[in-house]
């Protein structure tokens, strides 16, 4: 047998699952445009199928998405010459997959980190600036505004009467000094909402703590953490389904990234498109 068929076959199969005029599998060093309904595969190839008449672009990449890795197995057996992805490629990819994936585990967001560095690998929500060492600090700040029984927003604004409001309310100089420090690391803008519960949930899966809030995490590749946020009541069996499905290409697009050194780069995180949802 042809080594073609097998993907023939897929074709044909892709092409009468969506009612596709024509699909394809082809490599290019461009990404597609944004109305192209296309999926990733192995060593930088995508499936890019043709569409007729009203269709919601969305669904139809989630449907492409889902049969691609239905099909992993026997793709992986395909003989395909092994061609590095683009970085930039791969990070915009693994951006859109786990965007992916909140949308299907009904999560607020979808975020990579890994064991010790500051690197947020991907995330399904824009993140510039932001980065483990200071959802650490976030999370500290937002501890000792409970403790001090006020919001984050209004320990803040505290300013120049910061530490006498806190020697007011129990804390000790050694804690005020580290409150100062953390205040001063802060980005401009205050995350708050969806990003302030990102920030204190992975500062909790790095510290080995519990989350102040709804979250649900899975480890890959011995290093990686796999980071599904909430923001009220979930099912984790539904949560764990869609990560199981979602994990192999997760776990792919993550190791083909080229290694970054936090020390030289200066642990900046990348500008990261947004999937847009429906």
């Amino acid at each position: 047998m042809s080594s073609a068929q097998p993907l023939l076959r897929f074709l044909g199969l892709v092409e009468r699952e969506l009612h596709a005029e024509t699909a394809r599998i082809e490599l290019s060093a461009h990404e597609p445009a944004p109305e192209v309904v296309w999926a990733p595969m192995a060593h930088g190839f995508r499936v890019v199928v043709s569409l007729s008449g009203a269709y919601d672009p969305v669904e139809a990449r989630a449907r492409l998405v889902a049969i691609v890795d239905s099909f992993s197995g026997v793709l992986a057996e395909t003989v395909l010459p092994a061609v590095r992805e683009a970085p930039q490629t791969a990070i915009a990819t693994l951006e859109e997959a786990l965007d992916l994936l909140a949308h299907r585990a009904r999560a607020e967001s979808a975020w990579v980190i890994d064991d010790s560095t500051p690197e947020i690998w991907g995330g399904s929500l824009p993140h510039e600036g932001l980065d483990v060492a200071r959802a650490l600090r976030v999370d500290r700040l937002a501890r000792a505004a409970e403790r001090g029984e006020m919001s984050l927003a209004q320990l803040v604004a505290l300013d120049d009467r910061l530490r006498a409001t806190l020697a007011e309310r129990g804390f000790s100089p050694a804690e005020a000094k580290q409150i100062e420090h953390d205040l001063e690391e802060l980005p401009r803008t205050l995350p708050d909402g969806a990003l302030l519960r990102m920030l204190r949930t992975l500062a909790a899966v790095r510290s080995k703590s519990q989350s102040p809030d709804p979250s649900f995490t899975r480890r890959f590749a011995g290093i990686y953490e796999l980071v599904l946020v909430f923001s009220g009541p979930y099912s984790e069996l539904h949560a764990e389904a869609a990560v199981l499905r979602a994990l192999p290409l997760i776990e792919r697009l993550v190791t083909s990234l080229p290694p970054r050194d936090p020390v030289a780069t200066g642990a900046k995180v990348a500008v990261l498109r947004r999937l847009r949802r429906v």
